[in-house]
């Protein structure tokens, strides 16, 4: 059984985000670009956690529909109630333009059903790189499944992590991160064999022990039949 990851967490991480990208505005810019590549009317995000309302300010075109599934059921009272001054700013903007902004808190295995064909476009922020295996063959299957036909997936993930001991067992923990890191070529190659094929494959590469990790993959995939 996961562990729900507590309030202080979630707020301590959206406050980490943020000055990263304060520190560091040319790597900001270059994941923070990846999210012009979602367009459609209707939009979920796999593991949204505390950034949601961010990432749609981001995006290529502004949804109808913005759909938030997160396991954290703190996510949503931090999104709904947190009083970071960038998170205010952000919410305002976002609930301005996006006429609905829905949450679901729970597994997304459980909900895969329910939501079956109703999206343009998914995107998944560090999200897939917190399954592996059957669990991460699963997670791509459903979200191929909920896809509408000729939908785009938009997959971003950090990899060679440098971080200190209690950071990563707080990330395995609230499944922030996974114990096994596939390389990003793995990753898409694992994404194909689902069902998609690849359009978008950028990658930057970062000086670890300075940015926190070694590299940053934005790629984006289309939906085959």
């Amino acid at each position: 059984m996961v562990t729900q990851a507590p309030l202080t967490y979630i707020a301590n991480y959206y406050d980490s985000v943020q000055k990263k990208n304060a520190a560091f505005p040319e790597v900001a810019e270059f994941w923070l670009s990846g999210f012009r590549h979602v367009t459609g009317k209707k939009v979920l995000n796999l593991g949204c956690g505390p950034m949601l309302y961010d990432n749609m300010l981001r995006f290529g075109e502004t949804p109808e529909i913005y759909v938030g599934l997160d396991l954290n059921a703190a996510s949503f009272e931090f999104l709904e109630k947190g009083d970071h001054s960038a998170l205010i700013e952000a919410r305002a903007k976002a609930e301005s333009i996006c006429p609905d902004i829905q949450f679901i808190a729970g597994d997304v295995f459980d909900h895969m059903a329910d939501l079956e064909g109703q999206f343009d476009a998914i995107l998944g922020i560090g999200f897939f790189g917190t399954f592996e295996g059957q669990l991460f063959d699963g997670l791509v299957a459903a979200t191929h499944q909920m896809l509408k036909p000729d939908g785009q997936l938009l997959k971003m993930t950090w990899h060679g992590a440098q971080r200190s001991a209690r950071e990563t067992e707080d990330k395995l923990k609230y499944r922030y991160d996974n114990e096994i890191e596939p390389p990003a070529e793995e990753l898409v190659r694992l994404i194909e064999a689902q069902g998609f094929s690849i359009a978008v494959n950028d990658i930057l590469n970062c000086p670890p022990n300075t940015v926190g990790w070694d590299k940053i993959q934005v790629a984006t995939f289309n939906k085959q039949a």
